[in-house]
């Protein structure tokens, strides 16, 4: 084994693959429970592999001196056993060495082999393990009157209060977690919490919180608190139409819905489009799914970030399902400076007219020589 047949595995698993989902798979720890340790250094979730009565298990990004690449380190500060990359911690469920050439091999392959796997490894031990709750986390909630802050909050970045409504976005009181009614938030004019109300599933809110002032300038705590379990939010909103149109998140969508339909992509041959979001950009949909979307849309699209996770949540879903990348570049590789990071930002800046001239460029130039 040389060095370079080396680092093009450790490439492989860090550049190509899912890490999220990898990870998941072979430690048993649902996605969205790493997602948020990886939104929020502070966050721990438990250790399944083994006994863990109190949470104490983070996932961070790191850089991979070898590739260049970003990839996934798991910490456990109760073990220090369970520390590492994906290829560490899979080499401690194989038992084998990652510094020993021939078994660092054997553990890239086994990844590499496993990672479109539709079910779960290793994690189903005999040890008494931490086992996730299936039932969806329920909220109480109490709503606020928005305010003229609110509104011009929402103003700025192309939502007026009867978009607010129509999109059911809230302003937020209170919320606490049911059946105990811990209180786990109260409004603060420093903490400004909004509501995304997405859907009902079996009688249970599926809420999406939004702290408009956390997660900047030290503060360490989560911008976003939800109780979704799906790639996608608001399966409900997903009628059919010509054109999926998929952007990072709640707020992108409601604003870009609103444009496209004070666009002329209705007025030319009445083609349909519906938008919806990524619960985040590390998500990566099954085969399962995409093959639900394709019998139900022609098209379809996606619009993430123009950052390394925006483009590779991209790059993956163009690879495995041809879905086209849709991106706001930001002038790197020779590409155009659009000045803004999403179209959030985008009409927070330019303005609503502006922003209907980009999409309507987008509809004429890309979106109706496809149809």
């Amino acid at each position: 084994m040389n060095i370079l047949t080396k680092t093009s595995l450790t490439n492989e698993i860090f550049s190509n693959l899912n890490q999220v989902a990898v990870f998941s798979k072979y430690t048993g720890i649902p996605e969205y429970e790493i997602t948020k340790c990886l939104n929020n250094k502070n966050k721990k979730t438990n250790n399944i592999l083994r006994i863990d009565n109190s949470a104490s298990l983070g996932f961070m990004w790191a850089l991979d001196k070898r590739t260049g690449e970003h990839k996934i380190k798991m910490y456990d500060f109760a073990d220090s056993y369970w520390r590492g990359d994906i290829i560490d911690i899979v080499g401690k469920l194989l038992q084998l060495n990652p510094c020993n050439n021939m078994e660092f091999v054997k553990i890239c392959e086994h990844i590499i082999t496993n990672s479109n796997s539709e079910t779960s490894l290793f994690h189903n031990t005999n040890v008494k393990a931490f086992k996730p709750n299936r039932d969806i986390t329920q909220f109480g909630v109490e709503i606020r009157p928005f305010t003229n802050k609110d509104l011009e909050y929402w103003k700025r970045r192309g939502l007026n209060k009867t978009d607010l409504e129509k999109g059911l976005v809230f302003a937020i009181n209170s919320y606490w977690v049911l059946p105990n009614d811990t209180l786990s938030y109260h409004y603060s004019p420093k903490d400004v919490c909004y509501g995304y109300l997405l859907d009902n599933i079996k009688g249970v809110s599926i809420w999406k919180f939004y702290f408009i002032h956390r997660g900047r300038d030290g503060d360490n705590r989560s911008r976003f608190i939800t109780n979704n379990q799906y790639p996608l939010e608001s399966f409900n909103e997903l009628v059919p139409a010509d054109i999926l149109f998929i952007t990072k998140s709640r707020g992108d969508k409601l604003i870009t819905r609103k444009l496209f339909t004070q666009g002329f992509l209705f007025s030319t041959g009445e083609r349909t489009i519906t938008v919806t979001n990524f619960t985040s950009e590390s998500v990566r949909l099954t085969k399962t799914i995409s093959n639900w979307i394709y019998s139900n849309y022609k098209i379809v699209f996606i619009n993430t970030d123009f950052d390394r996770e925006g483009i590779r949540c991209a790059q993956y879903h163009k690879k495995e399902y041809d879905m086209i990348p849709l991106f706001l570049t930001n002038g790197k590789y020779g590409t155009m400076d659009y000045g803004a990071k999403d179209i959030k930002d985008y009409i927070y800046k330019f303005g609503e007219h502006k922003s209907i001239d980009l999409i309507n460029s987008v509809i004429e130039n890309i979106i109706i020589p496809l149809l």
